[in-house]
């Protein structure tokens, strides 16, 4: 008597689920599907996002240094941005990652208040879930800071 349900609990356990195996390989293969169509949107969000994050900490570091200038020289901002590299806050000027283009500067006079460092090309600049129509202006300010795409 002991020997029919042993038999019988070995045969359960021998027995293979084949439905389960194939129900977890279809749902790895979907799970892979989806994976590889959502991959290629990350990468496009990430290089645009990427790009955009620099020119904009690119426009925040001239701002700063301009500051750092203007505390140096009694308040008086630069004429333009090749003194700051001739009196080496820069060693050489950034440029725009998107366009490779310098950065523009604008002040009204030598004993002006406040400045404006401006992106020769904002439009290029592909913001993440934003139109690309949006994309007027991306500057800095000194009175504001960053300002555009925020």
């Amino acid at each position: 008597m002991n020997d029919t349900r042993e038999e019988e609990k070995t045969k359960s356990k021998k027995k293979f689920n084949w439905e389960r195996l194939w129900f977890w390989i279809i749902s790895i293969i979907v799970i892979v599907i989806f994976i590889t169509m959502l991959f290629p949107g990350l990468i496009r969000f990430d290089k645009g996002a990427r790009l955009l994050y620099s020119c904009t900490g690119n426009l925040r570091n001239i701002g700063l240094i301009i500051t750092n200038y203007s505390t140096d020289h009694k308040g008086h901002y630069p004429q333009n941005l090749e003194i700051l590299v001739e009196q080496k806050y820069f060693s050489e000027l950034p440029v725009c990652p998107v366009t490779g283009e310098p950065y523009l500067y604008d002040i009204a006079a030598w004993n002006a208040v406040d400045f404006a460092v401006r992106c020769p090309n904002p439009d290029k600049h592909e913001m993440p879930g934003k139109r690309k129509d949006k994309n007027k202006y991306l500057c800095y300010k000194s009175v504001i800071g960053i300002k555009g795409y925020y």
